[in-house]
């Protein structure tokens, strides 16, 4: 007598009354259904029977599906046989019309000839349908996945095979994928993406979050279906303060998470399988070799395998797969299970892990996992004898954090990880941190040197051989360390005391060997650099092409990246455009076959900023952006303020002003973070020259009166200086801006005299600018054209766009009456060009030309004349005027034609002649 069946382990699971949609699953649920196998194969709450149910309900809800739901029970082959052919029966009886006796009958033959009887149905069958076996994990019989295999291995056509699972089967499923006969949906397709998250909580749960807060929730469930379900169920009823406190505290540890975990997953596995996930969920990064090291045995990289064999929350990070990873809310759970009740064994495992780690060479792993297990006197060690290398890789943001988890009385025990540590601060902006982490060491060498008593502290400190950023010969202890004091004091002196910061950077110089060239440079660079803050443009430029040079020969990438981006600072104010875009494009080149730097971010800054004055806004934009993206990285406050600047500046041609203001507010707050007035006055002095564009004049005003300037009663001083150059040029800006033309006039000619004597080309440029729009304010249309001449002469040759397009439609005008008084030549194509450059110039309509010709010009033809005037190529004026290239020369061979021209410059000459051209 047969066992009597349960039939509702062949109904399908009652589909949800809502449900997240999810097309692009069910597209490739579609696309399975032409090959004989799909494997959904996924941990525990992932939604595979729910995607299922989607297609089930939507697109699959006329193809025919039996569902057989498993259990530990079906490890019978007899049983799983039984339940497998009468889950076919019930959806058409033609499908085991002759196996289901078989099965039956009192003694069955073997499974083999069942199975073939079966196959032999199904072919009788004329219709394309599925099964779906759900649960498929507990399968453990190997007789039932060899009965599976040779079911897949002959499986009719028509039929198409489906298995939910938690665990990879032993099945072929190498072979079949290398014939493309298996669909694979696996833990990373069944996330929820933001989006989807975002709608479950709405439509699903019916619970109204914050954009941050469904991101912060899907990042750290990492789209884990039930990790989501479990948090709704857990957040609501909550308000406002008690749902951000469960935000920041989210983790597996949460009490419905961890019932979830613990009776679906852990409860589930060996003993040993148990123990080797608690050991090993220390672990941020799993790999054999270093589980071994903490399990003390040798079978690591096998247990590893069968976990991802098992989906049993265990990510693989490498195609080798060599290293992995726990899913966070996992490890999470196990990571407090073992820290709670065996605290002891928390920390000897993480010790275990730093000892590898080190052996290894895995510098930035070993200091993890001895602060993680508050292991403070290891940590310190690892820190004081890795940091160097930290540093000089750049890593500012994650020293700062590294040593911020350190107890103050562990940093101040570990002297030469004070010194990289006040570097790594003045390098991030915090610079009072930072001075007073150098006077601290240097009082407590003084106490030492004064009392003689030997303290570790005095131990290590005296120890002290090589300190950043010297490795030069060996010095005497005292002028070592005295040189690192007076270059420690320089750096973060520079932007606090310009004179301060240049006496220690002579102290350092004094001392410093002729041999000593690492030091000797970073002590010049330091120079260079306070030299280009104090507007000595030609000192400046002396030294760092100097450092250039020199940091070239030695490989030293990161002192050459900064030098070079101080240098193309002193050549753009020199007015040299093209210079400093070669030696951006140059170091950016010497980048190509070397580890990438992150300070070659302030380089792509750099040129984006020439090409933004040069009005090639895309390629600005990309270089921008990236170079952004990099100082972000490396946290250095200098880049990254500057980096911010240049992005509003960019903003602002581009006619996004509102984003333009966001820009400089971020650059204003770095500013302020580093406690130095210089830093934040010139972008306070941009915020006013926006405020002026945006026609916001009470809003300037009050800049105007933060800068310190006393608007009605101002009286340029007799010694001007540098620092004060770039604001005062912005009081002349308002000053025309609110029709103060006398003030603007005698402002501007001191101004222009003072940045001519100290070779700042570039801001003469800019002053003429300003001079000529301040005369044609006034009425003095000719003396406005005289001066903008002067100013265009010096401009030409070094491609200035945007200082002239910049100043809107008044310096338009001008550009028109200036373009009258010049013939034919370079300067009436440069003017042609800028005028060309202003928005939307070809869209502003003008009155119909008279055309003394027998055939007069299209307004195509017309157009194209202009944009020549203008000096466009062949190539811009295609992309100007959206043609391809072989038109644009079609168009000018009938212009040339017309106008008897034998080249361009005829060509635009004739133009004129024939008022064609305005």
């Amino acid at each position: 007598m047969s066992a009597p069946i349960l039939t509702t382990k062949v109904y399908f699971p009652p589909a949800r009354s809502s449900f997240v949609s999810r097309p692009r699953l069910v597209k490739r649920l579609e696309h399975g259904l032409s090959g004989p196998l799909t494997l959904i194969s996924a941990p525990a709450g992932y939604g595979k029977t729910t995607l299922m149910s989607e297609w089930r309900t939507g697109v699959g809800r006329e193809y025919p599906l039996a569902w057989l739901s498993l259990d530990a029970n079906d490890n019978d082959l007899t049983r799983f046989i039984s339940y497998f052919t009468f889950a076919l029966a019930r959806l058409n009886p033609i499908l085991a019309a002759h196996s289901i006796p078989l099965v039956q009958s009192p003694q069955p033959p073997p499974v083999n000839e069942i199975l073939t009887t079966l196959i032999n149905d199904i072919n009788e069958f004329d219709q394309q349908f599925a099964i779906a076996l759900d649960d498929y994990h507990v399968i453990t019989d190997p007789a039932i996945q060899g009965a599976i295999t040779f079911l897949i291995d002959n499986l009719p056509s028509q039929m198409h095979l489906v298995i939910l699972t938690r665990a990879d089967p032993p099945l072929p499923l190498s072979r079949l994928r290398s014939r493309g006969q298996l669909e694979e949906i696996r833990a990373e397709h069944l996330r929820f993406s933001i989006p989807e998250a975002s709608s479950f909580f709405t439509q699903v749960m019916g619970i109204e979050l914050s954009e941050e807060a469904v991101m912060a929730f899907e990042t750290r469930s990492e789209g884990w279906i039930t990790g989501l379900q479990l948090v709704a169920l857990s957040i609501q009823g909550r308000n406002a303060e008690s749902l951000a406190d469960f935000i920041s505290d989210f983790a597996g540890t949460h009490h419905y998470i961890a019932d979830y975990l613990v009776d679906e997953v852990l409860s589930r596995q060996s003993d040993i399988v148990r123990e080797f996930l608690l050991c090993t969920s220390v672990l941020d990064q799993l790999t054999g070799p270093l589980c071994d090291e903490l399990m003390d045995h040798r079978d690591g990289q096998n247990m590893l395998e069968m976990l991802e064999r098992s989906n049993l929350f265990l990510t693989a990070l490498d195609d080798e797969r060599r290293w992995y990873r726990y899913h966070q809310l996992f490890a999470d759970l196990l990571k407090s299970r073992l820290r709670q009740n065996e605290p002891q064994r928390w920390i000897d495992l993480h010790r275990r892990a730093v000892q590898w780690c080190e052996r290894q060479g895995m510098v930035e792993e070993s200091v993890q996992y001895a602060l993680t297990a508050e292991v403070y006197d290891l940590a310190g060690d690892l820190l004081e004898k890795v940091s160097g290398e930290v540093v000089s890789r750049e890593k500012i943001s994650l020293m700062m954090r590294w040593v911020k988890s350190l107890p103050k009385e562990v940093l101040y025990s570990h002297p030469r990880l004070c010194i990289y540590y006040a570097w790594t601060l003045s390098f991030g902006g915090y610079l009072d941190e930072a001075d007073d982490l150098i006077r601290y060491i240097e009082e407590a060498y003084e106490e030492y040197k004064s009392s003689g008593e030997k303290t570790i502290f005095h131990s290590r400190l005296t120890n002290l051989k090589n300190t950043p950023p010297q490795h030069g010969p060996i010095l005497p202890f005292e002028d070592r360390l005295s040189i690192v004091f007076n270059l420690q004091h320089a750096s973060i002196e520079r932007f606090r005391d310009v004179e301060k910061a240049r006496t220690y950077c002579e102290l350092a110089l004094k001392r410093i060997p002729v041999n000593d060239v690492n030091d000797r440079i970073t002590a010049l660079f330091f120079l260079g650099h306070i030299q280009l803050l104090n507007g000595e443009t030609i000192l400046a430029l002396q030294t760092l092409q100097e450092i250039v040079q020199e940091t070239q020969l030695l490989h030293e990438v990161s002192v050459n990246l900064s030098a070079t981006n101080y240098l193309g600072q002193a050549m753009i104010l020199q007015g040299k455009l093209n210079q400093a875009m070669e030696l951006c494009t140059q170091a950016a080149r010497l980048m190509v076959d070397q580890p990438k730097s992150h300070r070659l971010g302030i380089e792509l800054i750099r040129l984006g900023d020439v090409q933004r004055e040069w009005n090639e806004l895309d390629k600005a934009s990309q270089n921008i952006q990236e170079g952004l993206h990099l100082a972000e990285s490396i946290g250095d406050f200098v880049f990254l303020r500057d980096g911010y600047v240049a992005r509003a500046m960019l903003e602002q041609s581009l006619g996004n002003l509102e984003s333009a203001a966001l820009y400089l507010q971020k650059a204003e707050q770095i500013a302020r973070n580093t406690e130095s007035a210089r830093g934040i006055t010139p972008i306070k002095a941009l915020q006013v020259r926006l405020w002026i564009n945006m026609g916001d004049m009470q809003s300037a005003e009050q800049g105007i009166k933060i800068l310190g300037f006393n608007i009605e009663n101002y009286v340029t001083r007799v010694n001007l200086h540098f620092l004060d150059e770039y604001s005062l040029i912005t009081l002349a800006r308002f000053y025309i801006a609110s029709g103060h033309l006398g003030k603007a006039r005698r402002l501007l000619d001191q101004l222009q005299t003072f940045a001519a004597s100290a070779g700042r080309q570039g801001r003469v440029i800019e002053i003429l600018v300003l001079q000529a729009l301040a005369n044609y304010a006034g009425g003095e249309k000719m003396q406005a054209v005289e001066t903008l001449i002067k100013a265009l002469a010096l401009a030409e040759p070094e491609g200035y766009v945007r200082l002239f397009v910049d100043e809107g439609s008044k310096m338009e005008e001008l550009l028109e009456l200036a373009s009258k008084s010049l013939g034919v030549g370079d300067m009436a194509s440069y003017v042609y060009k800028l005028l060309w450059s202003f928005p939307d110039r070809l869209a502003k309509p003008s009155a119909p030309l008279r055309q003394p010709l027998i055939e007069p010009l299209s307004q195509r033809e017309l157009e194209i004349l202009k944009l020549v005037a203008a000096g466009m190529s062949n190539h811009e004026i295609a992309d100007q005027l959206v043609l391809a290239t072989g038109t644009v020369k079609k168009h000018l061979n009938n212009i040339f034609g017309k106008l008897d021209a034998q080249n361009r410059t005829q060509c635009v000459a004739r133009g004129r002649e024939l008022n064609l051209l305005p």
